[in-house]
């Protein structure tokens, strides 16, 4: 099996006929024989309502001394967001699709949040 790693910027998920495109890209990957594995950022930039910018504003308005671990957990919430999207976005065009965390992929880091290494990868499929 042939593995693809696509990557898709906060930018490119902002609407949903981007995010049509962005499927339809990850559907060809498919269709060519690919397992795409596909990493997504949070939905567009400062401002909008799940960038990671919006969320860390929002989290130091409350109070400017976040935990690191966390700054972790509110780091990702916008990345999670934007990968149910995209997970309902292909089920949508007819084709079957999972969201994972990192861990649930079976990626295990060291313990330095904020600034985490990839110790190994574990199988999970």
């Amino acid at each position: 099996m042939r593995f693809l790693i696509q990557k898709f910027g906060g930018t490119s998920l902002i609407s949903q006929e981007l995010r049509d495109h962005v499927a339809s890209r990850i559907i060809s990957a498919v269709d060519e024989g690919y397992l795409p594995v596909v990493v997504v950022s949070a939905i567009g930039r400062a401002g909008e309502p799940y960038a990671t910018d919006t969320l860390l504003n929002f989290a130091l308005s409350v109070n400017r001394d976040i935990p690191v671990r966390e700054m972790d957990i509110l780091m990702s919430c916008g990345e999670m967001i934007s990968g149910v999207i995209m997970v309902n976005t292909i089920q949508r065009l007819g084709r079957k699709a999972v969201f994972l965390t990192g861990a649930q992929a079976g990626i295990i880091t060291d313990e330095s949040h904020t600034d985490a290494r990839i110790l190994r990868l574990i199988q999970v499929i």
